[in-house]
Formats: structure tokens, sequence, C-alpha cells
């Protein structure tokens, strides 16, 4: 009996250790709040590494898809003035967050 719940509790460690890794690096990060498309999200901003985590508000209901977080992130740079800044990668982090990639160039 040991066996099984010792196994159980390794699969559920191993099934949320992504949740924990991605928010390690946004530690500290004070959150932005934004809405889009009626839609409230919280940005945590790393522009030292191009890095970006979205998360969304748990009653948007959970049909998302990628172009839908693209344009979330655009429209979270236009909103704080970096417009620019372009969508390089994104992660489904799992639990209503991505992680975004991103680059910013100056307009010439």
């Amino acid at each position: 009996m040991r066996f099984p719940t010792i196994l159980l509790i390794c699969a559920l460690a191993a099934a949320c250790s992504h949740i924990s890794q991605s928010t390690e690096s946004y530690e500290g990060i004070p959150a932005t709040r934004f809405t889009y498309r009626n839609v409230v999200y919280r940005a945590y901003d790393v522009p030292a590494s191009g890095m970006l985590l979205l998360s969304r508000s748990q009653e948007s209901g959970s049909n998302v898809e990628r172009h839908d977080i693209d344009a979330a992130a655009r429209a979270y740079f236009a909103e704080i003035g970096r417009p620019q800044c372009l969508v390089l990668e994104i992660k489904d982090k799992g639990t209503e967050q991505w992680e975004i990639k991103y680059s910013c160039r100056l307009l010439q």
C-alpha cells in the first residue's frame, strides 16, 4: 500500500512542478493588470531578459488559443508604450499562464 501512495505523490509533484518553476522566475516582479477583449490579465514583465509571464483571470473561461495570447501580449506592449515589441515564442505553463519570449527593437 505504501508504494502506490508514494507513486501517487511523486506523480502529483511532477505534474505541478511546472507551476513553481514558471513563477519562481518572476518572484518579486509586480503584476500589471490590463484588459484585452473583456478578459483581465496580469503581466509580469522582465524587460532585461525579454520575458513576460501572462496570467489570465480564472473566471475568463478556458477556451484560449495561441493567437489570443499573442494578441493580448501585443496589446500589453502597446498599453505600456512599447508597441515595437515582437512576440518570439509562447510557452503554455498551464493553469492559465503563458511565458512569452519577446524582443523590442527601436523604431527608426
